[in-house]
């Protein structure tokens, strides 16, 4: 215990309404066409044992049903 570990939540495409809604204002308000936006929540947690933190990712961090979750690094596609 006491190491920091950093996780990052996005929600999975049908439910990134949040994204969606930052696009279609990006593109309205400033102009700019983009093809996809990306909304993380970063939660850094710290003094937890293995097993608490691998319960808390699943059940207070994230939904599995909706949420893809990152551990320490985000996944991000080769030229985006």
């Amino acid at each position: 215990m006491g190491n920091v570990r950093r996780i990052y939540v996005e929600k999975k495409e049908p439910f990134a309404v949040k994204a969606k809604e930052l696009q279609e204002e990006i593109r309205n308000y400033l102009g700019i066409r983009v093809e996809r936006v990306r909304v993380f929540i970063r939660y850094d947690v710290e003094n937890i044992s293995d097993e608490v933190f691998a319960r808390a990712c699943r059940t207070v961090f994230s939904e599995p049903p909706v949420d893809e979750l990152y551990e320490e690094t985000i996944g991000i596609p080769e030229g985006g």
